[in-house]
């Protein structure tokens, strides 16, 4: 759901005021199938998807700008493409 600067969410159609669904923030990693991700690159996803950063997204702030943390278990899923 979209939310707005006013903290006023999407109804959830398309007929409202905010589009009911948010772009989600893709990284994409070229590498060599079967090659480790470089180290620097892994402990950057790694802290991207800690409860640090999805804190960060969670916040108020954030949610204001239209962000939102992954789902439970999102990010645990997430971390298993990168070993």
């Amino acid at each position: 759901m979209v939310i707005d600067d006013k903290g006023t969410l999407s109804d959830g159609t398309v007929k409202g005021p905010l589009h009911p669904m948010a772009s989600a923030i893709g990284i994409n990693i070229n590498r060599v199938p079967g090659k480790p991700l470089e180290p620097w690159l892994k402990a950057y996803c790694e802290f991207l998807l800690s409860k640090d950063a999805q804190d960060i997204i969670g916040s108020s702030e954030m949610r204001k700008a239209g962000f939102r943390p992954l789902q439970p278990g999102e990010a645990a899923e997430e971390l298993k493409k990168i070993e």
